[in-house]
């Protein structure tokens, strides 16, 4: 999950004021067999950003040589070269192995008493070909039995968890049997189940119910697994992975060194991940007071993605607040505007950039600030609408000015 927090609200008028359980962490502590260039003398496969080697094959999780066959039977999202190589890993994989499956339980139960529920309404379909069918989720259509710890696909249909692994283990085409949707990969099946309660509980936070430094006990254990697992998946370069921990660090644990160095190993992975370098920004900022720092991360976002708000409303908010960079700051607000007109954030900014150049010209030119004036009110109007206190005041300003001319 790429997400987008902390964007500045609005840059600062002159004029008329405008709105328990395993410590996932241990998994950043190196691996032994990495410490001082040590380990078992393979070479290590370049990765992709889902954290596949380039020629599509797995990477084992233990000593990154490409072309691992071998699935972890618990998780069944990671690969090794052999049994060697996964009993070595075994201390390190642990925690996001057990992780995993614990999620995979809860989803697979939360789907079952949904559906449950929805037998008892009276609402249930029973279609076998259709996508998520009751019959189709009912008998393992790869053993042709009943589902043995089931796995639900994101196409909705279910098969046994150890007869999906082995499909997944041998060289056949890896999609549902059913309807042909791909499989998750390995890594970005685990990501998959990492980067759900993620969204789940980055939703609640949004609506006020609950604080990311405060958190339930069940969703509180379910984030201590979704960052087991992040933690996992960014470590064998899943690059969103990496980005979402970052993320999942500063704001759940407070972990700033952390999520730096997570942002940044997403941003090494991947030059052009535009969310990355905006969530580094914004902790840059906010947390750290690194200004030099933050306006460079901005930047890199948008050079990465011209059209990503959220980096081009904080750089403007940073140019006038620590740059009083009017010219600069005008030009990141007037960007968003041009990509998103009724952009309420946006046309706010614009108006504060404008009522500082009014204030400025005010006395030898009130004509000319009427005019700007009247620009403030335009773009309040977007913002907030025609009945708004604010844009009434800008409105009697423009016209006192214009009476004195």
């Amino acid at each position: 999950m790429a997400s987008n927090e902390d964007t500045n609200t609005a840059a600062p008028a002159a004029a008329p004021a405008a709105p328990a359980g395993d410590d996932p962490r241990q998994f950043q502590n190196p691996h032994p067999d990495d410490i001082g260039g040590g380990g078992k003398g393979k070479t290590k496969a370049k990765k992709d950003p889902s954290g596949k080697a380039v020629d599509g094959s797995h990477c084992c999780y233990h000593c990154g040589t490409a072309g691992a066959k071998s699935c972890c039977g618990g998780c069944h999202c990671a690969w090794y070269c052999g049994r060697a190589c996964q009993k070595e890993d075994w201390r390190r994989h642990k925690k996001a192995c057990r992780a995993a499956q614990r999620a995979e339980k809860r989803r697979t139960a939360w789907r079952a008493a949904a559906k449950a529920a929805r037998r008892q309404g009276g609402k249930a379909k029973g279609s076998r070909g259709g996508r998520g069918g009751g019959a189709s989720n009912e008998t393992c259509v790869i053993c042709i039995g009943p589902l043995v710890a089931p796995v639900l696909l994101p196409c909705r249909h279910a098969y046994c968890s150890p007869c999906l692994a082995e499909l997944r283990a041998r060289e056949v085409a890896q999609t549902c049997p059913l309807c042909r949707t791909d499989l998750p990969e390995g890594l970005d099946g685990l990501y998959e189940l990492s980067v759900r309660p993620v969204m789940r509980v980055f939703h609640m936070v949004a609506r006020g119910e609950v604080s990311w430094k405060s958190l339930p006990v069940p969703e509180q254990e379910e984030m201590d697994e979704a960052l087991a697992m992040l933690t996992e998946a960014g470590v064998q370069g899943h690059v969103h992975a990496n980005g979402d921990l970052g993320y999942v660090l500063r704001k759940m644990c407070g972990d700033l060194v952390g999520a730096k160095a997570a942002f940044c190993a997403a941003i090494a992975a991947d030059p052009g991940y535009a969310h990355a370098h905006h969530n580094l920004g914004t902790m840059l900022l906010n947390d750290l007071k690194d200004v030099e720092g933050a306006e460079e991360a901005f930047r890199s976002a948008i050079a990465a993605d011209p059209k990503h708000v959220e980096a081009l409303n904080n750089l403007g908010t940073l140019l006038i607040t620590q740059r009083n960079d009017l010219d600069g700051a005008e030009a990141a607000f007037r960007a968003v505007v041009a990509l998103d007109p009724g952009n309420m954030m946006a046309n706010n900014n614009v108006a504060n950039v404008l009522s500082a150049r009014a204030v400025a010209v005010i006395r030898r030119d009130p004509a000319v600030a009427a005019a700007i004036y009247e620009k403030v009110a335009a773009h309040l109007t977007i913002a907030y609408g025609a009945r708004d206190e604010r844009v009434r005041e800008v409105k009697r300003l423009a016209a006192g000015l214009r009476s004195e001319v």
